[in-house]
């Protein structure tokens, strides 16, 4: 399962200083959860799966023949997304169900997220480490069995509001003058319940 998610929204940010990285901007796991509620559940289709077992053929029963006992799609739901945020980075973690035609199946995913500023966009993107999860189901005489193996890798990019920065400085008598000034050695510095952005500025 492979979803991309974009969303374009400016953070308003928890808190901006000065420090060695000329601008700190502090972003709390609670921002990034109420985005991604906005977000919400998503679904989708793994494909068509069989159960099948290998039996003597007939009338050649010296052969095996496979034989289909039962054929459907994996159908899924991806829910209650969250973030969490600790000294050792950022967590996702979801709640995954569905069915394969009567059988149902649940479970709670979970794993860490990278975090990368891409300079190009002034985007602040969180790519979900492949987490893999065996779709398993218990049949009647047959026991457990696994279906597949769904991989759970959203991933969410955030326009957080550190673009180009404009600075006008008024003198009358000669007139308005602009200076602009661009971030770049965008770092991260996780805490708990909060990632600190630091930046430093070139100015032209």
């Amino acid at each position: 399962m492979r979803r991309q998610i974009l969303l374009v929204a400016t953070f308003s940010l928890i808190a901006v200083s000065l420090s060695a990285s000329q601008a700190v901007y502090v972003v709390q796991d609670s921002a990034l959860n109420k985005f991604a509620a906005a977000v919400g559940s998503f679904s989708g289709n793994a494909g068509k799966y069989e159960f099948a077992v290998w039996r003597p053929c007939f009338p050649d029963f010296w052969h095996s023949c496979r034989a289909v006992l039962y054929s459907n799609d994996v159908l899924w739901t991806l829910s209650n997304p969250s973030f969490s945020i600790g000294p050792g980075g950022i967590t996702f973690s979801g709640a995954l169900t569905g069915h394969y035609g009567p059988f149902s199946f649940a479970t709670t995913v979970s794993g860490p997220v990278g975090l990368s500023y891409q300079a190009a966009t002034s985007t602040l993107s969180m790519s979900i480490t492949q987490i893999n999860v065996p779709i398993t189901i218990n049949l009647p005489v047959f026991g457990s069995w696994t279906i597949t193996t769904l991989q759970v890798n959203p991933n969410y990019s955030f326009s957080y509001g550190l673009t180009k920065l404009v600075l006008t400085v008024a003198n009358p008598p000669t007139g308005t003058k602009f200076i602009n000034a661009s971030p770049t050695n965008v770092t991260f510095t996780y805490q708990p319940g909060a990632v600190a952005i630091n930046t430093e500025f070139v100015v032209w």
